[in-house]
């Protein structure tokens, strides 16, 4: 995993199959239109507004509203987007706070797997990092900087010159490069909170045995990991907050205090988004009997793909449109809710049926 994953979501427009096999006055007869992208493993549910929700094979999902905006979750990374109405991210739970690394003193925490550490960047030159084996450390615009070896149990500290004016090994009783360093012990363990704390002038962090560890600074900003939860929160000066977790939920808090949240139960498969005060789940159940995945929406929707190519959805009014591929004739038909009927076969071949029973097309 690279220090900071860039992820472009790039949602194509794509007309219906009907609106090419269909007569042109049938077409457009009938919202939403789903259709299926084969290339990404997507099934995709198209308005008569221009949005269009994508829902895939391999967990990721995500929407593009009318208005340009959207957002993607992306299954592989367990990363959640957000997207304005130019398309610009305004959020992502892989990054701190969707952080640009500007130098307005908001933080860029990524993961670094070549290390083990998650790294804190300001931008300004400030910077911190905690690392799986217990090291932790951090650097200024001014060339010190400060660094816990966890696997010795060493610090140093070290000036903008680069020499060394604090160091010790173990509960912290060394101290032989020199006493310039305000007088203050640059970082100590805390026997009660089982926690290694180290505080400067303009904020602290803190690196516990539970595995707990989190810095905050005099701007208000702050970055708390809890085990417990499998949970990482991140705070900004503005007060907005931003949070994910290690079972795939996350949660975004802006300036204003309006929350959007996305939670995942793993026991039921069902994912929940919170926008705005509206509230959409999404549960997908895979049966190994018949190889089919099914996936149902709070509002009545439905949507299934099976893995002999067959699949169906059903709308918010329980209308149902299923498409079926017969391996001997190579053809796949397609029945929609309102009687309408299309079909088309590898040969080129395709015929439609319109609701009045009107038939077109070529034969099969």
């Amino acid at each position: 995993m690279s220090l900071r994953r860039l992820c472009v979501v790039v949602f194509a427009v794509l007309a219906p199959l009907a609106s090419v096999l269909a007569s042109p006055a049938a077409a457009q007869e009938e919202w939403p239109q789903y259709s299926r992208d084969d290339a990404s493993g997507c099934d995709i549910t198209t308005q008569e507004d221009g949005a269009e929700e994508r829902s895939c094979d391999d967990g990721s999902y995500g929407a593009r509203w009318a208005d340009g905006s959207g957002y993607w979750y992306d299954a592989a990374s367990g990363c959640q987007m957000d997207m304005d109405t130019a398309g610009a991210i305004v959020y992502d739970s892989c990054a701190d706070g969707g952080g640009n690394g500007s130098d307005d003193g908001s933080s860029n925490q990524v993961y670094d797997e070549a290390t083990g550490c998650w790294i804190n960047d300001y931008g300004d030159g400030n910077g911190d990092r905690n690392c799986d084996d217990g090291s932790w450390g951090g650097n200024s615009g001014d060339g010190s900087g400060y660094w816990f070896d966890g696997p010795t149990g060493c610090f140093n500290e070290w000036d903008s010159s680069g020499a060394i004016v604090d160091e010790w090994c173990d509960e912290g009783d060394g101290g032989d490069g020199g006493d310039d360093g305000g007088g203050e012990q640059s970082g100590e363990y805390d026997e009660a909170t089982g926690c290694w704390v180290n505080s400067w002038d303009g904020g602290e962090e803190w690196n516990c045995d539970d595995g707990s560890r989190g810095s905050r600074y005099d701007d208000g900003s702050s970055s708390e990991y809890d085990p417990a939860t499998g949970c990482d929160t991140q705070k900004q000066p503005d007060g907005s907050e931003n949070g994910w977790c290690e079972d795939g939920s996350n949660w975004n808090v802006d300036e204003q205090g309006n929350r959007s949240e996305s939670t995942y139960d793993e026991a039921t498969g069902c994912y929940t988004e919170t926008r705005d005060g509206s509230v959409e789940t999404r549960c997908e159940v895979y049966d190994e009997a018949t190889g089919c995945n099914t996936t149902t929406y709070s509002d009545g929707r439905e949507d299934g793909w099976c893995e002999d190519g067959s699949n169906w959805n059903v709308n918010e009014q329980g209308g149902r449109s299923e498409s079926t591929y017969d391996e001997e004739t190579g053809c796949t038909v397609s029945v929609n809710d309102d009687g309408s009927e299309n079909g088309w076969c590898e040969d080129g071949s395709n015929y439609y049926v319109d609701s009045e029973g009107n038939r077109g097309g070529s034969a099969i």
